[in-house]
């Protein structure tokens, strides 16, 4: 039988949209659901050929929704007895279940109630142990305050037992900890005097404090005097074996290696020196100690350097090598004392020391500097101490080699001090003492070998700069020779007052050198017055005081760049009332003591009374200087036209005497005497005053200082051929020729020095304001 395919079934009834939805909607319904069993399709299957008499699809398919609804109605109800009986089981579980919690609950109740019970014993033990707790940390901190406090008690045997030792344990590292536990023992018992025998207890701890330090002190002089014994034996056996020591690996090396075991000592002691005076006795005999056996270690030794030192070189050199070798040493010493006190200050103890290595210094040097008579090697030792040692060592070192400073600054006072006693013997003896011998007088003869030299600055070097050298500067060969030929032109106490000055000054103290200053210039200025009356009898007036007025030129101009006062101030008692009174006493004319009023007068009048003079060598040598110009213009001028001066003043004596006299009536005045009176002032005029003119010229290098003190010459010549020329033009009427003032002006005019460009003319210049007015009354 042929069977319909689902294809042929579809395209021979087709279904419409409706029953497409339908069929949807039911395929989704069985999707969600097992498929019950339905019967094979093969039932419904019909033969091809009764198709036809097969009911129509509607009604195929009313009947398979029939069917299926029968077997959904079937299958919901199978589902809902399963689901009641399931249900019921489900109650009677939970009526199960809700027994079982029941009884849970009661279970728990029971529990709850018991954990509560447990709870609050356990609160109450709880409570009961911190209680215990608190007690016991209570009770331990009693136990540690009082063993804190016994402690201190029982540290006394452990100190006992230690300190008891020999002297060893200061060695021991524990020696520190045992000196700090003794301090805090003493502390704490001195702070708690109320404990039980707290007394007794301190007491018997400052006699361990006091035992220890005494161990400390004896440890640290021990191993000094022990080092120092080695030292000084190694010392002599290198002296005997003629081997050189070496200071720095002898006397210094043992004495570092041992300073590492006594530091850590001293350091303690430093630590505590301003709390227990205790402390600071030991550390301070620990110092003395140590400069006693470094003085007497070095101290031989650096005497025989020194004096070494001082046999084999100048004194300049000895000094200078024995101050580096002294400064050297110090230094030394310095980092050697911090070596074994690292924290110690520098102390008296210290200087004291350093100032006993220099004593040897000073007992070699002072006795050399005493025999000392060169005024430059003086100045050089100066030099050396003020410049070289204290400015360039000690200023700039500090603390390190300040206590030398006080050994330096006496032994620079003492080189001061000679050099003022020699520099007072030199002007003694060499400038006010000097005695000329004939060569030194002969002027102009010695200025002729300069006439051809080209004239040079003649200035002596003040020393401005503190250079050692004093001498006069000469940059060249030539220039130096011409330069020295100057100066043996010069007096020569000149040139040794102004070298000495300039060698002591910088090196004296402001106020001393015034003083010598005044006294060397106030002598020279005496011995160049002196020369000049000297010259002036041996060869001529106009020498002198030419000679006189060059050197007191060049004085002033050297002596200007000192920057001082040359003034003094002198201090006396005048003796004059009191000797004045004596001398009426011995004459009779005495006094009557009616009264203690006239007792008091007469004691008043007669007491000597104090005196206070000022002496200024330097206004003294102006003044002398202005005196030798105006004497210079007067000679110069009498010496031309004294005929002329003659005249007049008998002409003026003449006149006065009578109103009506003639002059020319006098036999003085006869016109051939006055004729030859004029022809012999022109003879005057042109010879004399070119002589003088030369003269000066030889004498005075500066032409604006010859044209200064030329001026008034010319001047007074002229006046005097104005005053010559009217009395002989009144008088005379052509009688005697004379020529007039202008023609004489331009005659001396000729005889004028020229002035070179760049001359020198501060000097003159005070000439000039000093010989103003210089005119013959």
């Amino acid at each position: 039988m042929a069977v319909i395919q689902s294809r042929q079934w579809e395209a021979s009834a087709p279904l419409t949209a409706d029953q497409q939805d339908s069929l949807t909607a039911l395929s989704q319904l069985l999707g969600s659901r097992s498929m019950p069993d339905l019967p094979s399709f093969a039932a419904f299957a019909v033969p091809l050929s009764q198709v036809k008499s097969m009911p129509t699809c509607a009604e195929i398919w009313e009947r398979l929704h029939s069917a299926v609804i029968s077997i959904e109605d079937e299958q919901q109800e199978t589902s809902w007895r399963d689901l009641l009986d399931a249900a019921r089981n489900c109650q009677n579980a939970c009526t199960n279940l809700r027994d079982d919690i029941d009884k849970a609950l009661n279970m728990l109740t029971d529990l709850d109630a018991d954990r509560k019970n447990v709870m609050s014993k356990n609160s109450t033990l709880h409570e009961a142990c911190e209680g215990i707790v608190a007690e016991q940390s209570r009770l331990n901190r009693m136990i540690d305050s009082l063993h804190h406090k016994l402690q201190y008690f029982d540290y006394l045997e452990i100190v006992q037992r230690q300190l008891s030792g020999s002297m060893s344990v200061v060695l021991d590292e524990h020696f520190v900890v045992v000196l700090t536990r003794v301090e805090e023992s003493i502390h704490f018992l001195s702070t708690h005097p109320q404990y039980k025998d707290s007394e007794s207890y301190l007491n018997r701890f400052v006699q361990l404090q006091r035992k220890a330090l005494q161990m400390v002190k004896t440890f640290v002089i021990q191993t000094l005097r022990t080092v120092t014994v080695a030292v000084q034996q190694q010392a002599r056996e290198n002296r005997l074996a003629g081997a050189v020591v070496d200071n720095t690996n002898l006397f210094y090396v043992k004495f570092r290696a041992s300073a590492s075991s006594i530091k850590r000592l001293t350091e303690e002691l430093e630590k505590r020196v301003s709390i227990n005076t205790d402390f600071a006795n030991t550390l301070w005999e620990c110092q003395e100690c140590y400069y006693q056996e470094r003085l007497s270690l070095l101290s031989n030794p650096m005497k025989e350097n020194f004096a070494l030192i001082a046999s084999n070189n100048d004194l300049s050199t000895a000094l200078r090598s024995s101050c580096s070798y002294l400064l050297s040493v110090c230094h030394q010493e310095f980092q050697l004392f911090h070596a074994f006190f690292p924290t110690s200050s520098a102390n008296e103890g210290l200087w004291g020391l350093m100032e006993g290595l220099g004593a040897g210094l000073y007992d070699n040097i002072h006795p050399l500097v005493i025999q000392q008579t060169e005024v430059d090697a003086l100045c050089e030792l100066v030099e050396v101490l003020r410049t070289e040692v204290i400015e360039e060592q000690l200023e700039t070192k500090g603390e390190t080699l300040s206590a030398l400073y006080s050994l330096f600054h006496r032994l620079l006072q003492d080189v001061q001090e000679r050099l003022i006693y020699r520099t007072q013997i030199y002007i003694r003896d060499n400038i006010d003492g000097f005695l000329p011998e004939p060569e030194h007088l002969n002027y102009p003869s010695r200025l002729q070998p300069l006439a051809q030299i080209v004239p040079l600055p003649s200035t002596v070097a003040t020393d401005s700069n503190n250079s050692t050298s004093t001498e006069i500067s000469l940059p060249s060969t030539s220039r130096a020779e011409n330069l020295r030929n100057l100066y043996d032109t010069w007096y020569p106490t000149l040139e040794r007052t102004l070298l000495v000055l300039s060698k002591i000054y910088r090196r004296l103290e402001t106020s001393i050198f015034e003083g010598l200053a005044q006294e060397a210039v106030s002598v020279c200025t005496r011995s160049l017055l002196s020369a000049s009356e000297s010259i002036t009898t041996s060869q001529s007036p106009t020498d002198g005081q030419l000679f006189l007025i060059k050197h007191l030129l060049i004085f002033r101009e050297q002596i200007t760049p000192f920057d001082i006062s040359f003034t003094v101030r002198e201090t006396a008692f005048d003796f004059n009332p009191t000797k004045a009174a004596v001398m009426r006493i011995l004459r009779g004319e005495g006094f009557r003591m009616t009264d203690n009023q006239s007792v008091l007068h007469f004691v008043q009048e007669t007491a000597p009374k104090l005196v206070e003079s000022q002496l200024d060598s330097k206004k003294d040598l102006e003044r002398e200087l202005k005196r030798a110009c105006e004497s210079f213009i007067l000679t110069s001028t009498r010496n031309v036209v004294d005929p002329f001066l003659s005249f007049l003043t008998k002409a003026g004596s003449v006149a006065s005497s009578s109103s009506t006299a003639l002059i020319n009536a006098g036999a003085f005045a006869e016109p051939g005497r006055v004729q030859e009176l004029v022809d012999r002032v022109e003879s005057a005029v042109q010879q004399g005053v070119p002589e003088l003119v030369n003269k000066m010229a030889l004498y005075l290098t500066n032409p604006v200082t010859q044209g200064i003190l030329l001026k008034p010459i010319k001047a007074n010549i002229v006046d005097a051929y104005r005053q010559m020329h009217e009395l002989i033009s009144r008088e005379y009427e052509g009688a005697v020729r004379i020529r007039n003032a202008h023609q004489v002006q331009a005659d001396l005019d000729s005889f004028a020095v020229s002035t070179p460009q760049g001359s020198p003319v501060s000097s003159s210049r005070r000439l000039e304001s000093d010989t103003t007015n210089m005119t013959v009354q």
